[in-house]
């Protein structure tokens, strides 16, 4: 399978001085691998309380989120939580 070109994602960036050089939010030592691997189990809310991400960081989470959904190479988990979102957020207007 082809690989994600994440220098696309404007909300992302790879920085060897920061977490090894792990895929992180930009300008924050935010790792995505956390935000992968939370975001499944309890939603995005949970995730930022539970780690004490700001507004901001909350709103690059949901950029990267559209970024994935956008890519014909994104994980079906995350389209399966964007799908979900949409259809709560739409069920509440």
């Amino acid at each position: 399978m082809p690989h994600l070109d994440w220098s696309e994602c404007p909300e992302v960036e790879r920085d060897p001085e920061r977490r090894s050089g792990a895929l992180t939010l930009k300008n924050s030592r935010t790792p995505m691998s956390l935000v992968f691997s939370s975001i499944g189990d309890a939603g995005l809310d949970a995730l930022c309380f539970t780690y004490g991400l700001d507004r901001n960081e909350r709103q690059q989470i949901e950029e990267v989120l559209s970024f994935l959904a956008k890519d014909a190479e994104a994980p079906a988990e995350i389209v399966e939580i964007l799908r979900k979102r949409y259809e709560a957020d739409e069920s509440q207007e």
